[in-house]
């Protein structure tokens, strides 16, 4: 079975599509080479979806940071040096907010608190996101359409492009939440090997609440919302302790395991991007070559196809009832030709 690995983009403006692919691909590049892993091939394709919301991508060739279109945060290598600060005074922080944010919006049964204060913070503070969950649609104008539906029809496009393949989906931000409707929505249709979110806010407590109002709607009894059935092997999350996006960065006491026993494995990583000396814990570049991801990458692609074994075990299977069949029925023939006989 060949293998594919496809990303979904986070939040805010891009350069055009091409570009960002390249970016991403030089940036999963150089954690396999820092870690000594082959980069001859990497199969990847990338879900671009920044044109929906934004008409005016960002252009590279602008060279005015006061221009608008500038883009401040390019591709840039990053720093093998660095502390993870893996137990750091704000991990801990971190922690304590989190039990905070989910008992300020979220009632005992987790059903969403305060809906309308949330959707102003939302809208405030992830723009692109307040659009998404608004449904609402802005760079197709004069049409019937929603912001929603076109960025969860790119993704789910590509999932189906590639549903003969074993795959590995990468989230960022964003575009972790995206994956994570579209899997949970086309459970039935859509299977993947790995699912790996990077910077992902889906342990913030209003998109939590989200989404298990939406899975109780089938499920009533749910406490807490449940890893996609989608899923076969593993949903791996990566984020960085200063990421503020990913402020709840440990996922897995949030979600339920799916009904094959797939959770979510947290770890906490160090993102090096940095450009004229700011560092951004946030961007996808750094994620895509923390050595957590490379290992993973690695992994993915060298290891033989899960799905391949099973479906070649299936087949023997099938072939062995089918040949007992046969042998049993050559016997009742037989058996039924000497009765007669007699």
């Amino acid at each position: 079975m060949k293998k594919m690995i496809i990303g979904i983009h986070g939040l805010g403006n891009k350069p055009p599509a091409n570009i960002l692919k390249d970016w991403w691909l030089r940036a999963m590049r150089e954690g396999l080479t820092r870690l000594n892993f082959d980069t001859k091939e990497i199969p990847f394709e990338l879900v671009f979806w920044a044109d929906i919301l934004h008409p005016e991508l960002l252009d590279t060739e602008i060279s005015d940071k006061h221009q608008p279109g500038y883009v401040e945060e390019p591709y840039v290598p990053g720093s093998t040096t660095g502390d993870p600060l893996r137990e750091s005074l704000r991990a801990k922080l971190f922690k304590y907010v989190d039990k905070q944010l989910d008992s300020i919006f979220l009632d005992e049964d987790m059903t969403l608190n305060l809906a309308g204060v949330t959707d102003v913070i939302i809208r405030k503070y992830f723009g692109d996101l307040g659009a998404y969950f608004q449904d609402d649609c802005v760079s197709l104008t004069n049409q019937d359409c929603s912001a929603r539906k076109h960025i969860q029809d790119r993704l789910l496009t590509v999932l189906k492009k590639y549903s003969g393949y074993d795959i590995l989906l990468v989230g960022h931000s964003m575009g972790s939440i995206v994956a994570f409707d579209i899997l949970s929505r086309y459970a039935d249709e859509l299977k993947i090997n790995t699912f790996v979110t990077i910077g992902s806010p889906l342990g913030l407590p209003f998109i939590m609440g989200r989404e298990l109002a939406r899975q109780r709607s089938q499920n009533p009894d749910l406490k807490r919302p449940m890893v996609p059935e989608s899923i076969q092997k593993q949903w791996i999350n990566l984020a960085d302790i200063e990421d503020k996006v990913a402020m709840d960065h440990a996922l897995n006491d949030d979600y339920l395991k799916n009904q094959k026993g797939v959770g979510i494995e947290d770890h906490a990583v160090y993102n090096d991007y940095a450009i004229d000396g700011k560092r951004n814990p946030h961007k996808s570049f750094g994620y895509l070559r923390t050595p957590e991801f490379s290992g993973i990458l690695e992994g993915f692609l060298t290891s033989p196809s899960r799905s391949s074994w099973r479906d070649s075990f299936v087949t023997f299977v099938d072939r062995l009832q089918q040949k007992f069949q046969l042998v049993w029925n050559q016997i009742r023939k037989k058996s039924d030709d000497k009765v007669l006989e007699e």
